[in-house]
């Protein structure tokens, strides 16, 4: 792949990209999440002063829904996205008042300017989750 040269217009394009998106991102740069875009400020109902730089543990509830903790299971997340590039999984985080949603995440591992940075984006399926639920719960009942 040529590399290259990032002018200020591209630059101003992909910081478009990012805070406009319907998604939301966050950039994790040695375990802290350093920035986030407005979507992320609205999904965990701050501003991104009132929780930056936090690690991404601390807007999780302590253990996930496989029983792991969310300190160890965060690192190893981290972990398999630089060694492999990327990964994607499921996870509960927590907004700053308590309430708890899921959310499908893919971190992409990427080098710049000599720094190890996770490019974060996180997909809400709080909703899709309760429907699956409902439906499992559902065919349970039928079946007895």
């Amino acid at each position: 792949m040529e590399n290259k040269i990032m002018t200020p217009q591209n630059m101003d394009i992909f910081q478009t990209f990012f805070e406009q998106s319907a998604d939301p991102i966050l950039i994790l740069e040695n375990g802290l999440f350093t920035d986030c875009n407005h979507a992320a400020e609205q999904v965990l109902h701050a501003h991104k002063a009132d929780f930056l730089p936090i690690s991404p543990a601390l807007i999780s509830p302590e253990f996930q829904p496989d029983g792991r903790l969310s300190t160890e299971k965060a690192a190893e997340m981290i972990n398999i996205a630089i060694e492999k590039g990327s990964n994607r999984f499921e996870w509960v985080h927590r907004r700053l008042n308590g309430e708890d949603f899921q959310v499908e995440l893919t971190l992409t591992s990427v080098h710049i300017s000599g720094r190890q940075l996770i490019y974060t984006v996180w997909r809400d399926i709080t909703k899709r989750k309760k429907v699956e639920d409902a439906v499992k719960h559902r065919n349970r009942n039928f079946r007895c």
